[in-house]
């Protein structure tokens, strides 16, 4: 019997501290994690291209959210304190973030550096590049 990945593919899924843990210890791909807000005005002009980027990218990385509100601690523990908040990692490491608002070229851009540079089967911590999302 085929097992059901954590998240399902070609979509930006809610997750929480649980869900979340779950996901970065188990996956090879990128993981991209938005922290928002549900009236964030910049969170919702955001969400298609997030959904987008998610259906792009889809054999390269995982595309999450984290509501900011309902998940205050875990916001807390990765320092998130502007919604949006874009992080981005690879295994368990912290590979790069997106504070504020951004558009998508930039997005995109940074989230491939990020994929391109990756090592997630490996422990060699945090990469030697600063991403800077102009490709």
């Amino acid at each position: 019997m085929e097992q059901r990945p954590l998240i399902d593919r070609m979509s930006v899924q809610d997750v929480d501290q649980l869900s979340l843990e779950q996901l970065l210890s188990s996956t090879q791909k990128v993981v991209v994690v938005e922290f928002y807000l549900p009236d964030c005005p910049i969170c919702q002009e955001l969400a298609p291209v997030l959904e987008a980027l998610s259906k792009e990218l889809d054999d390269e990385a995982v595309f999450t959210k984290v509501n900011a509100e309902d998940n205050l601690d875990l916001a807390i523990q990765y320092g998130v304190l502007v919604t949006p908040t874009i992080k981005m990692f690879c295994g368990q490491s912290f590979r790069g973030e997106i504070v504020g608002d951004t558009n998508a070229t930039i997005l995109r851009n940074t989230v491939r550096d990020v994929i391109r540079h990756r090592s997630c089967s490996s422990a060699a911590g945090k990469i030697s590049y600063e991403p800077d999302g102009y490709g």
